[in-house]
């Protein structure tokens, strides 16, 4: 059974790969493509309901260019890491 702070951490992971896509003007057709990972997990992954091996995320952050850690969120509370992404680029988690 999967504990309330697993799916939290699954959320924002999700959240914080779909915002690095957009920072960097990916679709989700393009990351898969780039990745080997099916647009289907992508979406999934995204979503936070795909429980990610650490090998595929490797993946993940090297077709997008970016190192793992900035994708693993810390388990610190703070604000919602799109916003911040945001502030960076105003087309960030808009779909």
């Amino acid at each position: 059974m999967i504990q309330r702070a697993d799916v939290i951490f699954l959320e924002e992971l999700g959240q914080r790969v779909m915002a690095a896509r957009d920072i960097r003007g990916m679709s989700r057709k393009t990351l898969a493509q780039t990745s080997g990972i099916s647009e289907r997990y992508i979406a999934l992954l995204e979503s936070g309901r795909g429980n990610i091996s650490i090998v595929l995320l490797r993946r993940v952050s090297n077709a997008m260019a970016i190192s793992m850690i900035d994708l693993i969120p810390s388990g610190k509370p703070h604000c919602r890491w799109t916003d911040a992404a945001r502030s960076i680029s105003p087309q960030a988690g808009k779909h």
